[in-house]
């Protein structure tokens, strides 16, 4: 009698943060036809090439991801919150809670194979990306809060400052909302 088999379980990252002091690249995505760069968004080489499909992972290589960032940096609409995100509206960008200035910028698409790219705006429409991380690792609050810690000390390595603002247009130029204001 043969030996039922399974499928073998292909191992993926659970999170891309760069070793040592990152050198950061400005990403370029194929940019739509009519636009031009208007915003820049700034990763480590790894993310980078993770990203753009330079390295063979197969979850990272999703056109949403390519289109949130090509939206972003077209200077395109994009949704944030200064505030977190506590009735799920799901922005794009989220300041999260009870850290200084740390945000994410949300990969939500697909469903099944979420990703955060955690960051800060080191001035208006400029977004620096220091980890990419699978939702499914962050797992709720307390990790999210650890990891966030941890992101501020590679932060510190840059010896960056940061923005610091009240709405999401003190971070991004428009059009951009923020989905917890209401529209008049």
């Amino acid at each position: 009698m043969a030996k039922k088999r399974g499928l073998t379980p292909i191992p993926t990252p659970t999170h891309i943060v760069p070793s040592g002091t990152p050198r950061l690249i400005e990403m370029e995505l194929p940019r739509r036809s009519g636009y031009s760069a208007k915003r820049s968004l700034w990763v480590p080489t790894e993310i980078n090439d993770a990203l753009t499909g330079q390295t063979a992972i197969s979850d990272l290589t999703d056109p949403a991801f390519a289109a949130l960032i090509q939206e972003f940096v077209a200077g395109l609409y994009v949704t944030g919150s200064p505030n977190d995100d506590p009735q799920k509206r799901y922005p794009e960008f989220e300041r999260l809670a009870n850290v200084n200035e740390v945000w994410v910028m949300a990969f939500r698409a697909p469903k099944f194979n979420q990703w955060r790219l955690m960051g800060r705006f080191l001035a208006f429409d400029n977004f620096v990306g220091l980890g990419l991380y699978r939702r499914s690792f962050l797992d709720g609050q307390r990790k999210y809060q650890s990891i966030a810690l941890a992101f501020d000390q590679l932060w510190q390595q840059l010896n960056s400052g940061f923005l610091v603002g009240t709405t999401i247009e003190d971070y991004i130029s428009k059009p951009v909302r923020d989905p917890y204001v209401p529209i008049i």
